[in-house]
């Protein structure tokens, strides 16, 4: 053990891990680009599956699932730069 490290009048400064915590939820972003459309894909094919109206509803929920995630990386660049 360090000298002074017990002693309560020692002040140690204290750390900002803010900067962790977004840069954590900036790397988000490419997995919220990629993984949206992904989904919408999904869902559209399935959707297609059910009432063979290929490819219409693939090609609007890839659409909206673009949408979807470039509406959460706007959120989130809004919510980092506070």
């Amino acid at each position: 053990m360090v000298q002074g490290d017990d002693d309560p009048g020692t002040k140690r400064p204290q750390r900002d891990y803010k900067w962790m915590v977004r840069a954590g939820q900036a790397s988000t972003i490419g997995w919220v680009l990629v993984i949206s459309p992904l989904i919408g894909f999904a869902i559209g094919d399935w959707i297609d599956g059910k009432l063979h109206s290929y490819p219409w509803a693939t090609i609007i929920f890839l659409i909206l699932g673009v949408a979807a995630g470039f509406y959460e990386v706007i959120k989130l660049v809004i919510r980092l730069s506070k």
